[in-house]
């Protein structure tokens, strides 16, 4: 397991259906304990109630076991999990008649060297699972960005979709031109503005507005020359890192888009194909790879997807909507 910004990562999943064994309710519940596993005998101790039960030698623990294992431990230390369960009689290992079990229907997480929220503490559970791992966030928009990186850096993956050297090296090139020719928009504009106080007799608001303008443009001017006096090896690394990022998004939203279709919305990043991306996300749901517990933050989640007032959409079935990923990737240089 590691912990990293918010995220547990599971050593093991399964993704199997609730299992039908005896009990009076059928249905798993997420239970969030600690588990304990020696000399063939297991131990989970729900958080919630305090109460401890054996685990049942069925549904998932195979799982549970495994991830347990492959943590490095003291022998028969409790580790906090979070799983899918129920409890159901079963027979003791020994002696007559039955006992209280835990069945573990689906391993979901194990989170060494945490424990059981104490009260008035908030508890660990994660509050989603994505491709078998755990996401604790408490803000709706950072747990969709947890979500919606994870499943496009796997179809990036699946789908071989890559950025080269040479395509840095054509963006960064594109970047140096648009801000060679920016600056010097900026500088006839800034020579303007002095001219215009020099000349202008005006007073008030007029004139204050020509020295705002004036202001602004003297310090993007010198925010600029401090950047471009920095040319330092961890400089370079970073634009190089943005301008990776920044191409592989957009061929990934393209690949979406092609393959999906759908409305595309301006964003100031760029054209984002947003019914293709809840398509996708639908599609990934559907199929269990993730799934958000809390109702509220599932909510927010698919708000963004499905309120159609919150974006600027282009023009339906336009041309510039047709090509608006082609463009946006060849204005960059690819």
């Amino acid at each position: 397991m590691i912990l990293f910004r918010g995220i547990v990562i599971l050593l093991c999943i399964s993704f199997g259906g609730a299992v039908g064994a005896e009990g009076n309710d059928n249905v798993p519940l997420v239970m969030h304990g600690l588990y304990s596993y020696l000399a063939d005998a297991s131990l989970f101790t729900d958080c919630q109630s305090g109460r401890s039960y054996p685990v049942a030698l069925e549904g998932d623990n195979v799982a549970l076991e495994r991830a347990y294992l492959a943590v490095p431990h003291a022998p028969g230390e409790e580790l906090l999990v979070t799983l899918e369960g129920r409890i159901v009689e079963r027979p003791p290992m020994e002696g007559p008649g039955t006992v209280a079990t835990l069945l573990p229907a689906r391993f979901l997480a194990i989170t060494p060297g945490a424990r059981c929220a104490r009260e008035g503490e908030a508890a660990g559970l994660p509050v989603a699972t994505v491709l078998g791992i755990g996401l604790q966030a408490r803000d709706p928009q950072e747990l969709q960005y947890l979500i919606v990186q994870r499943l496009l850096d796997r179809y990036a993956q699946e789908r071989g979709i890559t950025v080269s050297t040479e395509e840095i090296t054509s963006y960064l090139a594109a970047k140096q031109r648009f801000m060679k020719e920016d600056l010097q928009r900026r500088e006839e504009r800034r020579m303007e503005l002095e001219a215009q106080l020099q000349t202008d007799e005006s007073s008030g608001e007029a004139r204050e507005a020509l020295f705002r303008g004036l202001a602004i443009l003297n310090s993007l001017s010198d925010m600029e020359s401090q950047e471009s006096a920095d040319d330092s090896p961890e400089v370079r690394v970073y634009e190089e890192q943005i301008a990776r990022s920044f191409i592989l998004r957009h061929k990934i939203n393209r690949a979406l888009y092609r393959q999906y279709g759908g409305r595309v919305i301006f964003q100031q990043a760029g054209p984002e194909p947003l019914d293709a991306y809840r398509k996708f996300l639908e599609e990934h749901a559907e199929k269990g790879n993730f799934r958000i517990f809390d109702a509220g933050m599932e909510q927010e989640f698919w708000h963004y997807f499905t309120t159609d007032t919150l974006h600027e959409f282009f023009p339906s079935g336009s041309d510039e909507e047709a090509h608006a990923f082609d463009r946006i990737l060849s204005e960059s240089g690819r």
